[in-house]
């Protein structure tokens, strides 16, 4: 049996646009999760809570079905959806084209019914001016963090671009209603005795952690590969049953809780934790794996301060003095003392994961007793520079 597992993401295949039910409002969300969005991206009206202005045009936004209920600033007539027109009822405008040139933007303006407010909707999915068809609506390369609520929101611009086979998954949209998303989700939860084969997981996580699950610096995905079973385990439990991830300091953890629908029984996770540890460790990052985010994060556990420079001798001295005794001088760590194996991390990663254990994001659930223990040696990492030198010590490990 073949499964699609991103939680707030499953969608029906044959869902598109002109089989939208008339009788609810609908969202208009793309088929792809670009960025390992796990809620989807969806035609949202510029400005967020009451700031809220339809006179900056529509964007593509986290959509906020995952709340409970279509957000009004993205919610579609169901029927106008279905032909081609896109009227946002709570405001009474609809999506307008002021052109038909390669970047522009859609606007909203009062409903007249107009050529601008026409749009043909392909079975494949593509929206397109319907004077000009040989234009798509797509989602931009660039992705910014907004504030957020309950899940991390992520923003891209919504602008006209040449259709193109190369853009299929910015450019491919299907209308969802609050009942298929609630129906969609709950697959996760519905058969918990139905294991899940690793190799059909192993592809979703690849998203943010690597085809090889070597890891992904730019999109905060730690490398897996080749970490032990039980250590793997632990942390899928955890996130599976909010001990971890569940704070809104940790977005990329938040990304992972999110997704623990996909983690449907013990047997999963630990078929799952065998399969990945088995993975060669150490394969090197994809290119698209290193550089700037894709997405805006500013919070201070998003990085180190560029002034600070790491100084490993001084690292090596705080790790033979309190780190030594759990993870072992060669920084392969003890199961039976719950200490990880540090020589597979990637430095960022452990910059992060020792900054929270510091400061009480991780290891603070009354559950989390290996984290607990984790959180009181990492506060004895009194500064930004002690966490530098630490973990520029490990990673040369």
């Amino acid at each position: 049996m073949k499964h699609t597992y991103l939680l707030c993401i499953l969608l029906p295949a044959g869902l598109f646009l002109s089989a939208a039910a008339s009788a609810a409002d609908v969202e208009v969300v793309l088929k792809d999760k670009l960025d390992g969005n796990l809620n989807g991206y969806c035609f949202d009206i510029k400005g967020g809570g009451q700031n809220v202005d339809p006179s900056r045009g529509l964007q593509a936004h986290t959509c906020y079905s995952y709340r409970g209920a279509i957000g009004t600033d993205q919610a579609m007539d169901a029927e106008g959806a279905a032909n081609g027109v896109f009227n946002l009822p709570a405001f009474n405008v609809c999506a307008t084209m002021a052109g038909t040139d390669a970047g522009t933007e859609l606007s909203l303006t009062a409903c007249d019914g107009s050529d601008a407010q026409q749009f043909d909707v392909a079975d494949s999915g593509t929206i397109s001016p319907s004077t000009t068809p040989g234009m798509c609506l797509t989602a931009g390369e660039e992705t910014a963090m907004g504030r957020g609520g309950t899940s991390p929101h992520q923003i891209k611009t919504l602008t006209l671009q040449e259709c193109s086979a190369d853009r299929a998954a910015a450019q491919q949209w299907i209308t969802r209603t609050q009942e298929d998303y609630n129906a969609q989700a709950q697959l996760a939860f519905d058969k918990p005795n139905e294991t899940v084969a690793p190799e059909e997981l192993v592809a979703v996580c690849g998203l943010c952690h690597g085809d090889k699950l070597q890891g992904n610096i730019r999109r905060d995905g730690p490398a897996l590969a080749g970490l032990e079973s039980w250590y793997l385990q632990l942390q899928m439990h955890n996130f599976r049953d909010g001990i971890r991830g569940n704070r809104p300091e940790d977005v990329p953890g938040h990304v992972m809780y999110l997704a623990r629908g996909m983690l449907r029984d013990d047997k999963t996770i630990e078929s799952l934790a065998e399969y990945i540890s088995q993975l060669e460790p150490g394969v090197p990052l994809a290119a698209n794996a290193v550089g700037e985010r894709p997405y805006l994060w500013e919070s201070p556990y998003a990085g180190l301060d560029a002034s600070i420079e790491p100084a490993t001798a001084a690292g090596e001295k705080t790790y033979t003095t309190i780190c030594v005794a759990c993870h072992g001088a060669d920084g392969k760590g003890n199961e039976a003392l719950g200490a990880a194996n540090l020589t597979h991390l990637h430095e960022p990663y452990m910059i992060r994961q020792l900054k929270y254990f510091r400061d009480g994001v991780r290891g603070s659930h009354a559950k989390d007793v290996r984290g607990q223990q984790m959180a009181a040696m990492a506060k004895t990492l009194t500064d930004d520079q002690a966490i530098a030198d630490v973990a520029a010590y490990i990673a040369g490990l």
